[in-house]
């Protein structure tokens, strides 16, 4: 079966769909990390600098990912993209969120996965470099089936085979709870969704549903009968996550990914149909500096509102509409006509920006004087200083080349073509990958508690180690015991830290005044936080170092400001809240309302931190 898949030819613009989209959330992943790379990677932020400057290798990755978001060379920055993320978040420990684990593994994937072949610059560089003036050569943009499978497979069928292992052994899971709770405790949502939290018998429904919906995934998701329940509640599950949780990258990322269950001719019906009242465009068919033009734009003309005619069998037809031209001026020219009126040079180009709608915006703002006058300035020397002898293939030297022939076919050895090695290649890497994933899942809770006390379990498990920690550094395989019952067990504090100078008072955008994440708090400096800093078992060192350096980021990145010779003075508050043992009618906003109590404070001088807080297990 895997081999009929691997053979069967789909349309790839739905990899091409997720590239975008995947990017687009690690291109924001991204530029938060550089927003925040003093307090992950300095010894203390902005005090004690790291040993390496991430300054400039932050904006190699950002030009990096909006590369592979247009699509532009698509093999080269994947594998530097993945190169740098494993350079990055690859080896994160005290910041370790699961989706730094997926990044590795989807990055590592794009390498070798056909995910340009629509929507991208290297397609329309294909068209340019494999046309000619007497025949349009366009990419198939057919893929293998497979890679769309790979990519969810990995994604997120084996993130839930582990997770499952983890939940079938889980007391909150079993009681129904495993929605409930994490969305009731304060420190874990953005929003107060009480309205939703107490209607038990649903909260329950959506965490069974959970349970059942990881379990079976990995079985059927391939099933086109099964497809649009998977899709549609998955969808639905991480649409509820973006809102209620602060890992709004992780939901989208996913979202992302659910988007490849779509059947595999969705995006194909999004065509839109020729504008009846086109932009016509005229251009000398026998020019490949023309073809070019024309290709490129119509590969930006997603409405279909531009129309080309070649002058040499449209001149008569047309040559009353721009006022006595003659035929070589027509050739030697850019000309367009709208309706009864004609444009010419820059114009023209400023009416075909106007026809696309979406950069509509651009044409205007060329016609802005002063600009406008630049552009048909720079308009004027190109024209003036191109070749305007006739133009062939012959005595045009633009880089068209042959079209190229299915390379695939070709023999490496005599039984043995590239399409068998890559077909191989695929097999490997979809059973390493499952491999991997079963020797990191002998490790979850249950197989734990199964086989715990068997001698050979606790061998294989040790001989195996090297295995797990170097598929998780390199490919993001790992456990996912996420929102678990030790994550909220004894957790019966929060801690929020306020900045006071005279009778100015600033609540740092860590916890707010309710006891839930602000603007700090999202994706890794969440997790770092909540489960670093702040723990359900409160270390006081931890605590401590985690306020030291969150605080002196913020002071150097806020209104105060940080200056030598002065004193600046925290207040540390800690809310205590309950650790409920079972279902509670409205337990989130009773937590909100839970008060305030100051337990300590710290100050910031010449470069000294000096905390005085109390122990806060002991209050």
């Amino acid at each position: 079966m895997l081999q009929k898949i691997i053979n069967n030819k789909v349309s790839s613009k739905g990899l091409g769909i997720f590239r975008i989209l995947y990017g687009l959330v690690l291109l924001r992943e991204v530029l938060r990390l550089r927003e925040f790379r003093e307090l992950i990677f300095d010894k203390v932020p902005f005090f004690e600098a790291s040993e390496i400057s991430f300054v400039y290798i932050f904006y190699v990755w950002i030009v990096t990912v909006a590369l592979l978001i247009v699509g532009y060379k698509t093999r080269f920055v994947a594998i530097l993209n993945y190169i740098i993320g494993l350079f990055l978040i690859g080896t994160i420990d005290t910041y370790e969120y699961h989706m730094f684990y997926a990044y590795m593994g989807i990055n590592f994937i794009m390498i070798f996965t056909p995910v340009s072949e629509s929507y991208s610059l290297d397609n329309l560089l294909y068209r340019i470099n494999n046309s000619s003036v007497r025949k349009l050569n366009q990419p198939t943009e057919k893929v293998s089936e497979f890679y769309y499978y790979l990519l969810l497979f990995y994604g997120i069928a084996i993130v839930y085979f582990d997770s499952i292992f983890y939940k079938l052994a889980s007391p909150l899971w079993k009681d129904g709870l495993g929605m409930w709770l994490p969305a009731s405790m304060p420190f874990v949502v953005n929003v107060n969704a009480s309205w939703l939290l107490n209607q038990e018998m649903l909260m329950k429904f959506l965490g069974y549903l959970t349970i059942v919906f990881e379990f079976v995934y990995i079985f059927f998701f391939w099933n086109k009968y099964f497809k649009w329940p998977l899709l549609l509640i998955g969808i639905g599950l991480h649409i509820g996550i973006w809102i209620l949780f602060p890992i709004p990258q992780f939901a989208q990322a996913v979202t992302g990914l659910y988007f490849l269950m779509l059947p595999l001719d969705f995006w194909d019906k999004f065509k839109f149909k020729p504008s009846k009242k086109p932009l016509i465009f005229f251009y000398d068919a026998e020019c490949p500096l023309c073809l070019r033009t024309r290709i490129v734009i119509e590969f930006f003309d997603v409405f279909k509102r531009i129309k080309f005619l070649p002058v040499q069998s449209n001149y008569e037809q047309y040559k009353d509409h721009f006022k006595g031209l003659s035929y070589d001026q027509m050739l030697d020219n850019i000309y367009s006509l709208d309706g009864s009126k004609y444009y010419s040079g820059v114009d023209t180009y400023i009416r075909v920006l106007k026809k696309m709608i979406y950069m509509f915006p651009i044409g205007i703002i060329i016609q802005i004087p002063g600009l406008y006058h630049i552009a048909k300035k720079v308009y004027s020397v190109v024209a003036q200083n191109r070749n305007t002898e006739r133009c062939s293939e012959d005595n045009c030297e633009i880089g068209f080349s042959a079209p190229v022939g299915d390379v695939s076919k070709i023999k490496l050895f005599k039984n043995i073509s590239i399409e068998n090695v890559r077909s191989f290649s695929l097999k490997f890497i979809f059973y390493m990958f499952l491999f991997l994933q079963i020797i990191v899942s002998m490790r979850s809770s249950l197989p734990s508690n199964l086989f715990g006390d068997y001698p050979f379990y606790k061998a294989v498990v040790k001989k195996t180690e090297f295995i797990r920690s170097t598929s998780k550094s390199l490919f993001g395989i790992t456990n996912h015991g996420v929102f678990m019952d030790n994550h909220f067990n004894n957790y019966n504090h929060i801690i929020r830290v306020d900045y006071v100078e005279g009778n100015k008072s600033i609540t740092l955008p860590i916890i707010d005044k309710n006891g839930m994440p602000d603007a700090y708090l999202k994706n890794f400096n969440w997790v770092k936080w909540t489960f670093r800093v702040d723990a359900g078992n409160i270390g006081m060192d931890r605590l401590k170092k985690g306020i030291r350096d969150f605080s002196s980021h913020w002071l150097h990145k806020s209104e105060v400001r940080y200056e030598e010779n002065k004193e600046f003075k925290f207040i540390i508050y800690c809310k205590k809240i309950d650790s409920p043992k079972g279902f509670e009618y409205d337990f989130l906003n009773r937590q909100i309302a839970k008060p305030w109590q100051q337990v300590g404070t710290a100050v910031w001088y010449n470069g000294e931190f000096t905390p005085d807080i109390k122990n806060i297990e002991e209050i």
